[in-house]
């Protein structure tokens, strides 16, 4: 069971220090162009990559369930067969709740593993959910950034200018 632990471990690590270099991005309060720009560039293959990846580990859940409801169903049947017999009054008959434990107390060991793997199945689609719905919202911070930092530049250029006595023409008049 914890071999499943240990991996989906590695795999969050892995998926997390792809995105590092977006942490680096602001460096002393401030956020320097070619970051920015190096950040849009990589967005869509990274993007790409985490719904590829969100994907396939979906897949490998849902898989996975089907395969555990698959082995429930037929311990399922084989136990209700087993104690409810057609010869036996109904009244007298295994409930469904009692079937279920049963189920689980008899394959104790292959039930827990299965519950155990779906479990970090599950948690893993879940925090790839999270990563995808942030990584979502990185897109309108980088263009807002990319565009204030575009209008930075247009106003220093201006200002420039003007401190070197340059005669730039704002507006014309018309005649």
């Amino acid at each position: 069971m914890d071999n499943y632990l240990i991996e989906y471990s590695k795999r969050a690590n892995e998926i997390i220090k792809k995105y590092d270099n977006y942490k680096q991005m602001v460096k002393d309060g401030t956020v320097n162009i070619p970051e920015v720009n190096k950040c849009l560039s990589e967005y869509f293959s990274i993007s790409t990559f985490l719904i590829e990846e969100y994907e396939r580990k979906s897949l490998e859940y849902e898989l996975f369930k089907e395969s555990f409801d698959q082995w429930y169903s037929e311990k399922y049947v084989e136990i209700r067969e087993r104690f409810n017999t057609i010869d036996l009054a109904s009244g007298k008959w295994l409930s469904k709740h009692e079937i279920d434990s049963y189920v689980r107390q008899k394959y104790k060991n292959e039930y827990s593993e299965y519950k155990y793997k779906l479990l970090v199945l599950n948690r893993e689609v879940a925090t790839l959910r999270r990563i995808c719905d942030t990584f979502k919202k990185m897109d309108n911070i980088f263009s807002t950034l990319s565009n204030n930092q575009r209008a930075e530049m247009k106003a220093y250029s201006l200002e420039n200018r003007m401190n070197n006595n340059e005669e730039t023409t704002i507006r014309r008049k018309r005649s």
